[in-house]
């Protein structure tokens, strides 16, 4: 018997109620679209994080959704059916954007990337990410005793968030996307959302914590980097601290998502002891 076609369609006005409520149903390892759906809308535009966003029918049932971003990002969610990796390829493949790295559930993730790799492309970074969530509507961790000034960052640091930025990229392996110009945009537009914390020594920021993705109540923090001079002293856990509490009592956040490397143990703790707890995986890869 002949399985039902796979459709693949650009996600427009009518068809987006559906598509959003099928990421809805996996919020952890979809919040990067669901985010740039409300950020940027469902076309490519002068972001980096822009994209067509497009989806898979089978019988008119959403069966998964994916979006190319300008940046060169494959994003996608099937809920873990790795048999749709072609389809999602061959249509993303049409966009004219080199394909540079795959991020989100890992099942359809790894499918893609062990394809892209066949056909040439060469791993620069490739990461089974562990995924961990908290929710702020319980006790939230208290400031501790001697902890350092953390404040939301403003445009004038803009610099120094670049220079920590790099500096995070380099050590973790990952990319610096985009040019100068096109971080300083994304970094203003995140800084007016008040997305962005940091630990300073005098005029010096030496610690940060963003959120990178958000979807109603809920969010993704990441880019979490203490300059190496000033480790081991709790700065990280002072700014997720701040995180934490500025983000229920002031957004109005309800649960907090992160991935971060298997192999690190120092983080891994740190995250477990503000009562973070693992619960699924994350792909993350990048290649030229």
């Amino acid at each position: 018997m002949s399985q039902p076609p796979i459709e693949v369609a650009d996600v427009d006005a009518d068809t987006l109620p559906a598509a959003r409520a099928f990421l809805e149903r996996y919020p952890e390892t979809s919040l990067f679209m669901l985010s740039n759906i409300r950020a940027f809308g469902l076309r490519l535009g002068d972001s980096l994080y822009s994209g067509n966003l497009k989806m898979l029918r089978v019988d008119g049932t959403v069966r998964g959704v994916f979006c190319l971003t300008r940046g060169g990002s494959l994003l996608a969610q099937t809920a873990g059916e790795r048999a749709f990796a072609p389809d999602i390829l061959r249509a993303s493949h049409e966009e004219g954007i080199p394909i540079r790295g795959v991020l989100g559930e890992w099942t359809i993730t790894k499918a893609l990337w062990d394809s892209l790799c066949r056909d040439g492309l060469t791993p620069t970074f490739e990461s089974k990410e562990i995924m961990y969530r908290v929710d702020l509507r319980g006790p939230l961790p208290e400031v501790r005793e001697g902890a350092a000034a953390v404040r939301l960052l403003t445009p004038p640091d803009h610099p120094q968030w670049e220079t920590l930025t790099a500096a995070f990229l380099r050590e973790v392996g990952l990319p610096l996307q985009g040019t100068e110009d096109q971080r300083r945009s994304a970094f203003m537009r995140s800084v007016a959302l008040s997305h962005w914390w940091g630990a300073f020594e005098g005029e010096r920021l030496v610690s940060l914590v963003g959120i990178t993705a958000m979807h109603e109540t809920i969010a993704q923090i990441g880019g979490v980097f203490t300059v190496p001079e000033h480790r081991r002293g709790g700065l990280s856990k002072d700014v997720m601290t701040a995180v934490m509490r500025d983000a229920h009592r002031l957004q109005g956040l309800e649960r907090l998502f992160l991935f971060t490397g298997e192999e690190n143990v120092a983080a891994r703790r740190m995250y477990e002891s503000l009562g973070f707890e693992s619960f699924g995986y994350f792909g993350l890869f990048f290649g030229e």
